[in-house]
């Protein structure tokens, strides 16, 4: 009789039952399958949460929980795929594939973390643009510009996390514990939970979701590079252009060029321009450096519009010529390097313009600004960096665009609170003369700020020109103006209102050597500063500033040119001397 028959003879002859396994035994054999799903959710819910808590700058007392409910949810649509792989083929390969997802769910969150770090907010669709249409050479440029020891900190900190988890789960010699468990909660749990997550752009944790920001951009960017495809076919990519003659500076003299694009900032409420508030102090410094073009209007209100009459040869009465070369493409067959330095959205059709011009430069640097009204909006001093190592490569020829946000739509969100200056504009004796409600005077303060802010910037701009050496020019403009309760409590740029939404700066700074070099445009510039001018094809007034010509200009489209004539200026399709004295009429009321 074996062993296990006597134990059971004696277990019934006094009548005591066979031993049976206590349940912690159970709970022990669950140990390993719980740790391995526990180790799995881990290496997709680190990297969420880091990016989580930079997101949301580390708010722990005041967002603890929403941070962790909003981390737990956002790993979800990684954790879902990797436990159906696991479930599927628990060896080597299954754990081999999972490790690889979970390093490129590192590498991603590390991305968007840099993007926090270099400006301040969340990622976007907008820097997605770019990376999909950048190429290996300007990526090194972005890469030697915003690399930091704080930015690669993270990197390797990620990884780190990443490599320690992959060692503890996955360099054993055994199968992935709790297949069945995998399966469960991949196919009735995680995976309808995912579809939802990905496709609810309103779920709490849409913003720490950075897979589902990459995934919407690049779906986007798709739709977008199919209209920007027909833009340049109707346009005629291989379109010749024709230098004429160029002016250059002497031998060895590097040139450097700046247009800078600002956003609905008004003539009417500038200290330059004498505005009763000094919003210009710093330029105001520098007054006998400037010459200041007292009669500059735009010809419409949309900035895409702007830019066409801007950049082309397009106007008023000929706006099919959209389609010729434009300043970049000029610039460039000239010899110079071009670059666009913008803090303007690219992305959606309404900015389809944007993205045409961007693209036409040599290199790009783009902020994101996918949330216009965000009050995480990148600010315009985000551009001086990378605008002082542009200026600062050693490159000879160099034509740069910086195309700023201004006083842009909510004139609040355009500056930071060290700018908050003005106000009281309710015990403004102007306002208080012409009665205006409560949000109006806010918003005239929010709007003299953010005048004042765009001061420091475009004086940054200057500062950092006279730093180097060449001949160095800059060129300011607005793309158009705005009505700021000039007239009554409009806000805005309606039909209506007065001229004040089409005046605009046009200030210029040259360098001595620009001067030496240029002597017959400084001395026709002090005349062309008082011409009524417009920005309607002012590609011809640029090709004279920039000294570079072709078979398209013509002199008597730019202002800056002795033979200038000035025609009637069309706004928004109305004349513009109409509206400009019905508006001095109102005033005088």
């Amino acid at each position: 009789m074996s062993s296990n028959q006597e134990h059971n003879k004696g277990a019934a002859v006094t009548g005591r039952a066979p031993a049976v396994c206590p349940p912690v035994s159970r709970l022990h054999a669950l140990r390993p399958a719980l740790r391995d799903l526990t180790v799995v959710y881990l290496l997709f819910f680190c990297p969420n949460l880091i990016y989580s808590l930079h997101n949301h700058h580390f708010d722990l007392a005041g967002q603890g929980m929403q941070l962790l409910v909003n981390g737990v949810v956002a790993t979800l649509p990684y954790l879902s795929p990797a436990l159906l792989v696991l479930a599927l083929a628990p060896g080597k390969w299954g754990r081999t594939l999972v490790a690889a997802q979970s390093i490129m769910v590192a590498l991603l969150a590390w991305v968007g973390v840099a993007h926090l770090i270099i400006y301040g907010h969340g990622i976007g669709p907008a820097s997605v643009y770019v990376a999909l249409s950048s190429n290996p050479a300007e990526a090194s440029e972005y890469l030697s510009l915003y690399g930091s020891v704080r930015v690669f900190a993270w990197l390797a900190l990620l990884l780190g996390l990443q490599a320690v988890t992959c060692v503890f789960l996955f360099s054993q010699r055994r199968a992935f514990h709790g297949r069945r468990a995998a399966t469960v909660l991949a196919a009735f749990f995680l995976a309808p939970l995912s579809c939802l997550v990905w496709g609810d752009r309103s779920a709490g944790a849409g913003s720490d979701n950075f897979a589902l920001v990459y995934a919407n951009a690049a779906w986007a960017y798709r739709l977008d590079e199919m209209r920007a495809r027909k833009l340049r076919a109707s346009a005629g990519e291989t379109q010749p252009v024709r230098v004429t003659r160029t002016a250059r500076a002497p031998q060895g003299v590097p040139e450097t060029y700046v247009l800078v694009i600002g956003e609905s900032t008004s003539r009417a409420h500038m200290g330059l321009y004498g505005y009763r508030r000094d919003t210009n102090p710093l330029l105001g410094s520098l007054v006998g450096e400037l010459t200041l073009f007292d009669n500059m209007v735009s010809a419409d209100m949309l900035t895409s519009l702007c830019l066409q009459k801007l950049l082309t040869p397009a106007n008023t009465r000929e706006p099919g010529r959209v389609f010729e070369p434009h300043m970049l493409d000029v610039v460039k067959a000239g010899g110079f390097r071009s670059y666009w330095l913008s803090n303007q959205r690219i992305e959606g059709s309404g900015e389809i313009w944007n993205k045409y011009f961007s693209e036409s430069a040599d290199v790009r640097f783009l902020t994101d600004t996918s949330a216009i009204v965000d009050a995480r909006t990148s600010y315009d001093e985000t551009l001086l960096k990378p605008f002082a190592k542009v200026v600062n490569d050693g490159g000879k020829k160099k034509f740069i665009v910086l195309h700023l946000m201004g006083a842009h739509l909510n004139a609040r969100m355009r500056y930071p609170e060290r700018f908050q200056r003005f106000t009281h504009s309710a015990a403004d004796r102007w306002v208080t003369r012409h009665k205006r409600k409560g949000e109006t005077y806010d918003y005239i303060d929010w709007y003299d700020n953010a005048v004042l802010y765009n001061d420091y910037v475009v004086h940054s701009i200057i500062n950092i020109l006279k730093q180097g050496n060449g001949a160095r020019l800059m060129l300011y403009l607005s793309d158009h103006g705005e009505e700021v309760g000039d007239r009554d409590d409009f806000i805005g740029r309606g039909g209506g209102s007065t001229s004040n939404r089409f005046e605009i700066p046009f200030i210029v700074w040259m360098s001595p050597e620009y001067a030496a070099a240029r002597p017959e445009l400084v001395q026709e510039l002090p005349h062309a500063a008082r011409r009524p001018c417009q920005v309607n094809g002012f590609i011809h007034t640029l090709m004279d500033f920039t000294g570079v010509w072709t078979d398209a200009y013509d002199p008597a489209r730019s202002v800056v040119s002795p033979s200038y004539a000035a025609g009637a200026r069309l706004v928004d399709g109305a004349d513009y001397e109409t509206m400009r004295a019905a508006t001095k009429a109102a005033q005088r009321e």
